[in-house]
């Protein structure tokens, strides 16, 4: 069984840098606690606006990411467990080799044939998809999981995680196709 993992809010922490660079620019202190709703520039001062995208359209911006607390672990436990993982992000292309290469040197160990690229994830073919993203989990075939972040708490979703120590609970013991 193959479970398709989102990277940015997912595995890779982002918004921290995104927020960061932000922050010094535009001289303010927002937290990822502050962003509240899908889009960000609802939550930046003014002057910055939609501009806030421009710093995440940078992949130099992946230099200085760090992972998600808990999932290069859980990740591990899971291909463990016999699943396959899928590492799978929106599409940029200049991002290609820095989301790719940003895995491999933070030891997720991800093969080319296992990472993939697309607009719309609920094209992937997989038996689960982990996004932080309500509507890409909603709109997934097979099993959507809700990766909580401030941005999504507003939604009701029957299957949510509070980080990654819960999807590995969750995926061992409701393993997909049982459920």
């Amino acid at each position: 069984m193959s479970i398709a993992v989102d990277l940015d809010g997912v595995v890779l922490n982002l918004i921290e840098e995104w927020l960061n660079l932000y922050n010094k620019k535009y001289e303010d202190t927002l937290k990822p606690s502050d962003i509240l709703d899908w889009n960000t520039h609802k939550f930046v001062k003014s002057r910055c606006g939609k501009r806030i995208y421009q710093f995440i359209k940078n992949p130099k911006i992946y230099d200085n990411v760090k992972p998600i607390e808990g999932a290069l672990e859980a990740i591990n436990s899971l291909r463990d467990y016999g699943f396959r993982i899928l590492f799978v992000t929106t599409f940029e292309p200049k991002f290609s080799y820095a989301k790719f290469k940003w895995l491999n040197d933070h030891g997720f160990k991800v093969d080319k044939k296992d990472y993939i690229e697309c607009g719309d994830k609920s094209l992937i073919l997989s038996s689960a998809l982990i996004d932080d993203n309500y509507e890409n989990v909603k709109n997934f075939p097979e099993l959507g999981i809700l990766f909580s972040s401030p941005w999504n708490l507003k939604y009701d979703y029957k299957t949510r995680v509070n980080g990654w120590q819960q999807v590995l609970d969750f995926m061992t013991k409701n393993p997909p196709g049982e459920l």
